[in-house]
């Protein structure tokens, strides 16, 4: 019995299920969307999600450490298809959440459907002020 949608996260416990609940009582979230994703697509990203359950959380961000998943690795290794905002150090690439949002501000693909603040859902955040919030 589901009572509500669920969906595969990176937490510092892990790579895991959560239930929207769960997910949204955190302190700020952006829900990102592909504005078009065909049926294989679809079931790319999750065979690309799933097989990344029960990893430990990467708080480096690292990118290319296999054995370790932070949120928008999460994301960057099941949207495969996307071309990602990443960085590199030391020839390690690495995603923040940052560039999460970089990518989904120039990439017309992509769409900001929502934002998820302090359990507070926002439809259609005004992505202008969401810039100046991160440049600051």
């Amino acid at each position: 019995h589901i009572d509500s949608p669920y969906m595969i996260e990176a937490v510092r416990e892990g790579v895991k299920m959560s239930s929207l609940e769960e997910f949204a009582s955190g302190e700020v979230f952006l829900v990102l969307r592909p504005k078009k994703i065909s049926l294989s697509q679809k079931v790319s990203v999750f065979q690309n999600s799933t097989m990344h359950l029960g990893k430990a959380y990467d708080f480096n961000f690292d990118s290319d450490a296999s054995d370790l998943i932070s949120c928008p690795e999460l994301t960057f290794l099941a949207y495969d298809f996307i071309d990602w905002e990443t960085g590199s150090i030391l020839n390690k690439t690495f995603i923040t959440p940052d560039d999460s949002f970089t990518t989904a501000t120039r990439d017309s693909a992509i769409e900001i459907v929502a934002m998820i603040e302090n359990g507070k859902l926002i439809q259609s955040p005004d992505v202008e002020q969401l810039k100046l919030q991160i440049e600051n």
